[in-house]
């Protein structure tokens, strides 16, 4: 199963957060920060083999104190997650079925 989680859909806690209406939190690693000319930032994360983008503000970037190395928690709102972005994930090119 493949889904597609806009970067702007993910929330980033230091803690694990409780008594909130979203949940689904993943247990991640943050891998880079990047950012732009703007407001945000893009933040790779690592969960298991898998990546997943944040998308935050830099602001939220200093006050987390979010660097490279941090474990850190992924928030989702399963709703923000539309019918269209779910799908069976691809097979490898040099896979024969």
């Amino acid at each position: 199963l493949r889904l597609r989680i806009l970067a702007q859909d993910v929330m980033l806690a230091t803690k694990r957060p409780g008594d909130i209406s979203a949940l689904n939190v993943l247990s991640a690693v943050i891998e880079d920060i990047h950012s732009g000319d703007g407001p945000g930032a893009m933040v790779r994360l690592r969960i298991g083999d898998e990546r997943l983008l944040a998308r935050v503000t830099r602001r939220s970037v200093q006050a987390l104190a979010l660097a490279p190395g941090l474990p850190v928690f992924a928030v989702l709102k399963s709703v923000s997650v539309a019918q269209e972005s779910i799908g069976a994930a691809t097979q490898p090119a040099n896979h024969a079925p």
